[in-house]
């Protein structure tokens, strides 16, 4: 399963969600691309051989001025962490990204500071796949990116048909776990960018929640770009790219009785209403669409 690569679809043209937004999320919760050739793929590697060298310098130079390491992570265990991380991504990139972990976790930091565990934006394009479609382009969260999701989520129009506002607290474990699924499952939330201006126009998500074996498709589209498509292009390149990498019979969303914006998304998807589910205390339809030649093998 490769899923750091490059993937385009053509947008479907459809109107998209109205009434109630383009499309509110279809769940509660978080919520052009570069082909790699072997010129690339060398640099990669090099630049995972220069992150390992640059964690031994940086030991033999703390070491030489006295620098004392926080206590951290050991080695053992950063190489364990790098190992699930890599696992769900292309080969051809496992180095370079083993590379920045290490150097992210490893290389001794002053007295009194804190480890350095954010990701890098590299490290996160390594994981996240960049998928394109017409208007738009899927990619990993960025940190500039919080204001707006969490300023959306801070909105009882917007989260009418969620589990209610969040506070930026909440909102940020959001955000943060929609990038922590994809170190878990190899699936999770991207971004959505315009990609004709770079503005953040929501987020998509194709995800395993623990508690279920379907891929599960969810989106949101934040109020200033409601009824102009984005969700159903949004969603169907998402749902095409991840039923693929992970060979998924069948995704569902889950969307409560009231989202008509959703639920005509869900149509435009192809799904069909398969009955309500109870989703944490909560009665929510869940809709289906199976692979093609899925049902016929039933």
């Amino acid at each position: 399963m490769h899923l750091a690569r490059s993937f385009a679809v053509g947008a479907d043209g459809g109107p998209g969600g109205s009434s109630g937004g383009d499309g509110a999320e279809a769940v509660s919760g978080p919520g052009a691309g570069v082909a790699l050739d072997a010129g690339t793929a060398d640099a990669t590697a090099a630049e995972g051989s220069a992150a390992e060298g640059s964690a031994a310098e940086g030991s033999a130079l703390a070491d030489a001025a006295g620098i004392a390491s926080p206590p951290g992570p050991s080695e053992d265990g950063v190489d364990r962490l790098a190992q699930d991380v890599t696992r769900h991504i292309d080969p051809k990139r496992t180095k370079s990204t083993v590379g920045r972990i290490r150097s992210i976790y490893l290389i001794p930091k002053p007295r009194g500071s804190r480890y350095h565990l954010e990701m890098t934006p590299t490290l996160v394009r390594d994981v996240v796949p960049r998928v394109t479609t017409e208007r738009l382009l899927l990619r990993g969260y960025r940190r500039e990116d919080f204001d707006s999701y969490a300023a959306s989520f801070a909105d009882p129009v917007f989260t009418e048909h969620l589990s209610g506002v969040l506070d930026r607290r909440s909102a940020w474990r959001g955000f943060a776990g929609g990038t922590g699924f994809w170190l878990i499952d190899g699936a999770g939330w991207w971004a959505i960018e315009l990609r004709e201006t770079g503005e953040l126009v929501g987020t998509v998500g194709a995800f395993f929640r623990e508690t279920s074996p379907d891929l599960e498709i969810g989106w949101t589209i934040f109020r200033p770009f409601w009824r102009r498509g984005f969700a159903t292009e949004a969603a169907k390149a998402a749902m095409a790219f991840a039923m693929d990498a992970h060979a998924a019979p069948r995704a569902v969303a889950l969307i409560n009785a009231g989202n008509a914006a959703s639920i005509r998304v869900s149509q435009h998807l192809g799904m069909r209403y398969e009955g309500d589910v109870d989703f944490y205390g909560q009665q929510v339809g869940r809709y289906v669409v199976e692979r093609e030649g899925q049902a016929s093998e039933r």
